[in-house]
């Protein structure tokens, strides 16, 4: 199905790992992942205002934190938040995710070059940052605030359809030509870090970016306060596209760098991996037994 149709830091080098073939997906926890949940159970139990917590979220922030309960819950909390504010639905279902993720696409077609998986079985996101963030033309502007925050929502969820996703982490691929720091929207980007840094358990492993602004520039001024230490660790800012070609699929680069993907087919992988991860919440039960 296609967009157009309703749903049904500084590192020098760019890292990659290539396994013949991905791992085989895991529902089960390991032992310290088991540890790590138990923990976070326990100060659960303290937390009243978190008490609708599900087993899947719970796995989740216990496997992003790494086992600190505290760092875990507060992400909780900041996500709760982010939901209040933006108005996202505190239980969503699958067909407001998908029919949320449409529209953000037909407002914004050029944001997601490509997703997929690379060798390693973690996914990817390759996406073109001008195409959402600089200053709409229309009058009123197609979504709101709000809608394209719930979007960026239910995005991080397509990009961690089940636990295994959830373990290996994550990797951005970010087009950032042309942005200036006119082109930047400032509700936009504290959205992003008040849900991708401050509240969502994501891991991004890594952040390799090309068509970059100088690191003097105004735009890179602008944004570095917004970046934490694990995304300034991870970033690998004026990637060229040769590095990125040599280590990455070419499924999942955007069109520039000979990527395939049309819009037809991210959306179609959108559609997949949303109702993917909307099984595996509902399906997902601790046994800590």
């Amino acid at each position: 199905m296609g967009m157009s149709r309703s749903p049904k830091n500084g590192k020098q080098e760019f890292r990659s790992d290539t396994p013949n073939s991905p791992a085989t997906l895991r529902a089960r926890l390991s032992d310290d992942e088991r540890l790590w949940v138990i923990g976070l159970q326990e100060e659960l139990r303290t937390t009243p205002d978190l008490d609708e917590i599900s087993d899947w979220d719970i796995a989740c922030h216990a496997i992003v934190a790494k086992g600190d309960s505290a760092k875990a819950i507060q992400r909780l909390r900041r996500l709760k938040q982010f939901q209040q504010y933006y108005k996202v639905p505190q239980h969503p279902t699958v067909y407001e995710a998908i029919r949320t993720m449409h529209d953000f696409c037909h407002a914004h077609p050029d944001f997601i070059q490509a997703i997929g998986c690379d060798a390693s079985g973690r996914w990817v996101l390759s996406f073109q940052l001008k195409a959402w963030t600089c200053p709409d033309q229309q009058e009123p502007p197609l979504l709101s605030v709000e809608r394209e925050l719930a979007a960026l929502f239910f995005l991080l969820k397509a990009l961690q359809p089940d636990l295994d996703s959830v373990r290996k982490g994550t990797i951005w691929i970010g087009d950032l030509e042309g942005i200036t720091r006119q082109t930047l929207s400032l509700s936009s980007v504290r959205g992003a870090r008040a849900l991708c840094r401050d509240a969502f358990p994501i891991r991004i492993e890594d952040a390799p970016c090309w068509n970059t602004p100088p690191k003097l520039s105004a735009a890179y001024a602008f944004c570095r306060p917004f970046f934490s230490p694990h995304l300034t660790e991870k970033l690998v800012w004026d990637c060229t596209p040769e590095l990125l070609t040599k280590h990455l699929p070419k499924h999942v680069l955007c069109r520039a760098l000979g990527g395939t993907q049309s819009r037809n087919d991210v959306m179609d992988v959108l559609e997949e991996n949303l109702a993917r991860r909307f099984e595996s919440q509902e399906t997902f039960r601790l046994d800590l037994k």
